[in-house]
C-alpha cells in the first residue's frame, strides 16, 4: 500500500518508465532485468546478494515519479550480510540520483519488521544501526519498524553550509497481541538490554495494536526503567476496563509535566447526557474507578496531566475532563467543577497513602 497505491494516469506513466529502466514491466514478478542501464544492474546485482530474497523497485508520486526500493531479506540473514545489503541499500538513492531521478530512502524488510534509516548513515555507523535494528527483533516481539523522523527525497535543495546529519530515529515495537504484564515487562528488559548504538535523537514507541493501547516516549534512548514503569503502570490500570477504547502514554523527558496520559472510553452509563449531568455521571463510571489507584501509584514520583475522553453529550461535543499534577499541586477542569472538586480530594488521600514527601496542595482550576 505504502508506496504502489497511485492514481491511474500516474501508474500508467510510471509503469513505462519502469519498463524503460529496467528491461521489464513494472507489473511483473521480481526477475532478471534484461537490460544493462545501472539502475536496472545495480537491482539485479541486490537480488544476488547471500541473505536476500527479493528486491523489488516501485514508482510513487502523483506529479513527480518517486523510485522506491524494497528488499526483503531472508529470516535467517547474518550480521554480515545484512551489513553488505545495508550498504548496497545505501547506494540506491545516488544511483536514481545519478541517472536524474528522484528517490525516497530504500526499504529493507525481515518478517513483520522494516528498516528506513539510512539518510547521512554509512560505514560503521550504518551497520550498527542495522544490527541493532535486527537484535531488536527478539522471540514473541511482531515487527520492530526503524526510520528516520522524516522521509527527505533526493533532489531537493538542501543547506550546504552545514554538514549533513542522520534524521531523527524513529522506532516502534509491537509487542505481541497477548502479553501479559509480566511478560510485557521481560520483554522489554530483554530489549533494554540490546546494545543500542546511539541517536542524537528520536522517538520510540510501544504498542499492542489489539489492545488499543501506545506508549511514545520522546527521547533517542530506550526507555529507562522508571519510564516504563509508568507506562505499565497506566496498562495494568486501565486495560481491564471493559469499557476503554483507546490509552495512550507519551513521556517527555525534557517537559515540566513530562507524564501525558490520554484514556478514551464509551460507557454506556454516560451516553447523550448534558453536560451538567455527564458531571455527576462520570463520577460512577469504570474509569472513575480507577484514577484514585493511579494517582496512589505515581504519588510524588513524576509530574503527569491525565486527559479522559467519553461520549457524546446531548447539548453539543463529547465528554473531555483533564487534570494536573506538577509539584506536589492538583489542578482541575474548570468544565467539569464536580468531578474536579471530587478528584482532588480523591488525590489528597492518594498522596497520604503513598507517603508523599510533599505536601499535596489542590490548586483552583483555572
Amino acid at each position: 500500500m505504502r508506496r504502489f497505491l497511485i492514481g491511474l494516469a500516474a501508474a500508467l506513466g510510471s509503469a513505462l518508465t519502469l519498463t524503460n529502466l529496467t528491461g521489464c514491466a513494472a507489473a511483473e514478478q521480481p526477475g532478471t532485468l534484461q537490460n544493462n542501464n545501472p539502475l536496472g544492474t545495480y537491482v539485479n546485482e541486490l537480488r544476488e546478494l547471500p541473505g536476500v530474497e527479493s528486491a523489488t523497485l516501485g514508482i510513487t508520486g502523483q506529479q513527480t515519479d518517486i523510485y522506491g526500493l524494497d528488499v526483503t531479506l531472508t529470516d535467517d540473514i547474518t550480521d554480515d550480510e545484512l551489513s553488505t545489503v545495508g550498504a548496497e541499500a545505501a547506494n540506491f538513492t545516488t544511483i536514481t540520483s545519478d541517472a536524474g531521478l528522484t528517490a525516497a530512502q530504500p526499504m529493507l524488510k525481515r518478517g513483520e519488521s522494516s528498516f528506513e534509516y539510512f539518510d547521512n548513515l554509512e560505514g560503521d555507523a550504518l551497520t550498527a544501526q542495522l544490527s541493532y535494528w535486527m537484535h531488536l527483533q527478539l522471540d514473541g516481539i511482531e515487527s520492530v519498524e526503524m526510520r528516520g523522523y522524516t522521509e527527505r527525497i533526493t533532489n531537493l535543495q538542501s543547506d550546504s553550509t552545514t554538514a549533513p546529519t542522520p534524521d531523527p530515529r524513529y522506532v516502534a515495537i509491537e509487542l505481541p497481541d497477548d502479553a501479559d504484564a509480566d511478560t510485557a515487562d521481560s520483554i522489554v528488559a530483554q530489549l533494554r538490554a540490546v546494545t543500542d548504538p546511539g541517536a542524537d535523537s528520536g522517538q520510540w514507541d510501544l504498542v499492542v495494536p489489539s489492545a488499543h493501547f501506545k506508549g511514545e516516549f520522546h527521547d533517542a534512548k530506550f526507555p529507562s526503567v522508571a519510564e516504563y514503569g509508568y507506562l505499565s503502570t497506566v496498562a495494568s490500570t486501565f486495560m481491564p476496563v471493559d469499557d476503554l477504547a483507546s490509552a495512550e502514554v507519551s513521556f517527555y523527558p525534557d517537559n515540566d509535566v513530562p507524564l501525558q496520559i490520554e484514556v478514551v472510553s464509551f460507557d454506556s452509563e454516560t451516553d447523550d447526557l448534558s453536560a451538567e449531568e455527564a458531571d455527576a455521571a462520570f463520577q460512577q463510571s469504570a474509569i472513575w474507578e480507577q484514577l484514585g489507584p493511579l494517582m496512589q501509584d505515581l504519588a510524588d514520583h513524576v509530574n503527569y496531566q491525565v486527559e479522559v475522553l467519553g461520549n457524546p453529550l446531548s447539548d453539543g461535543g463529547n465528554f473531555k475532563l483533564d487534570f494536573t499534577v506538577s509539584d506536589c499541586a492538583f489542578t482541575g477542569d474548570s468544565t467539569w467543577p464536580e468531578s474536579s472538586a471530587a478528584l482532588g480530594e480523591i488525590w489528597q488521600h492518594a498522596m497520604k497513602n503513598s507517603s508523599a514527601k510533599c505536601s499535596p496542595e489542590v490548586v483552583p482550576s483555572p
